[in-house]
């Protein structure tokens, strides 16, 4: 069991209750130094090739179309920032691609993602019926090598222009990601899909709906897309009970780590491990060079775990969630970004090299 001065102590003395709060919990800790500290930060995520963290603060992002909205850049190499109204990934386009992306100019275009694959050769994003399309929407894949361009079909009522709501993971070699699509309405569901085919011919391109699954007879939900392998086989997941109406059973805990297997469902398999984390799960990455191990950032700290051997390793328990608002994994798992704070929010960068 972890030392008691990691968590949150809750003790009756007296009569009263005393808090006992470990300078752990607000992230006090002289090694760590705020890359970024100012309003709240939303719309955190990562270049795919793990050199750029983008962001926006709050007082910004609230609105989609206005010329005050910005993104914030921060470039590893550099150690700088760099600000700017449009989506700061987007990628270089031909004038032929921006006008098929519906990218060429305007506000919409400000607002409009596109993501670029580790590889350089793949672009994913919406085209112009994606946003207003009262159905149905569609994305648009391209093939920058063969020059072909793809529609794929999405039972979505719109897709949202922020990386919350529409987000991609690529596996490093670039052949499968998954794709998050956050429903417009509150009334219509979301979808995730894992793709692949496309690496041989573009044409091949195949989606699997990974939106809810089964493992050993019990039905998840899928809260959260965390990782993909480095060969795209395997995707790490933050799944959720879906309890049928009629089964009245407790269940202690229901927000499990799923190892999602693109090529054999019956091969999806719980981490019971970190079963107790729920919520407290802020990120889990596959370890750098290593599919076989993960990295997990939860109460406990920064914690490596061996999926064939079954051991756990505590990296470092100054890192953890009861001070993290959120972490997010370079998608090469060699920096880890914690964000802390409410009315002022830090931003925090670990080389997770050293």
């Amino acid at each position: 069991m972890h030392k008691l001065n990691q968590y949150c102590v809750v003790a009756l003395i007296c009569g009263f209750i005393m808090i006992c709060l470990s300078s752990d919990v607000f992230a006090q800790n002289e090694s760590l130094k705020p890359i970024y500290s100012g309003t709240p930060i939303v719309n955190i995520a990562w270049s795919s090739d793990s050199q750029k963290l983008i962001f926006q603060d709050s007082l910004t992002g609230e609105t989609l179309l206005s010329g005050e909205r910005y993104w914030h850049s921060y470039d590893i190499t550099t150690q700088s920032f760099v600000q700017s109204a449009t989506w700061p990934l987007q990628p270089a386009l031909t004038s032929d691609l921006a006008k098929t992306f519906n990218v060429e100019n305007g506000a919409d275009a400000e607002s409009r993602l596109l993501y670029l694959s580790p590889n350089g050769q793949y672009i994913i994003g919406g085209d112009e019926l994606a946003l207003n399309a009262p159905l149905e929407s569609s994305m648009l894949f391209a093939d920058l090598q063969s020059d072909r361009i793809f529609s794929i079909p999405i039972p979505a009522l719109g897709i949202s222009s922020d990386p919350d709501s529409f987000n991609v993971h690529w596996s490093n070699d670039s052949g499968a990601f998954t794709l998050l699509i956050m429903a417009l309405q509150v009334s219509t569901p979301s979808y995730i899909y894992y793709v692949n085919g496309y690496n041989e011919n573009p044409a091949n391109l195949t989606l699997q709906d990974m939106t809810s699954f089964i493992v050993n007879d019990q039905e998840y939900s899928t809260m959260k897309i965390f990782d993909v392998s480095s060969n795209g086989e395997r995707v790490l997941v933050h799944g959720s009970y879906i309890i049928p109406a009629s089964d009245t059973r407790e269940y202690e805990y229901g927000f499990p780590i799923v190892m999602w297997n693109a090529k054999d469902a019956s091969q999806h398999f719980v981490i019971d491990e970190f079963n107790k984390s729920g919520f407290n799960l802020r990120s889990v990455s596959f370890a750098p060079d290593n599919d076989n191990q993960i990295l997990v950032l939860n109460e406990q700290g920064l914690v490596q775990y061996d999926l064939l051997t079954k051991m756990t390793t505590i990296l470092r328990a100054d890192l953890n969630s009861m001070w993290a608002n959120e972490a997010l994994f370079s998608p090469d798992g060699n920096w880890l970004a914690l964000t802390e704070g409410e009315v002022v929010e830090n931003i925090y960068l670990i080389d997770l090299r050293n």
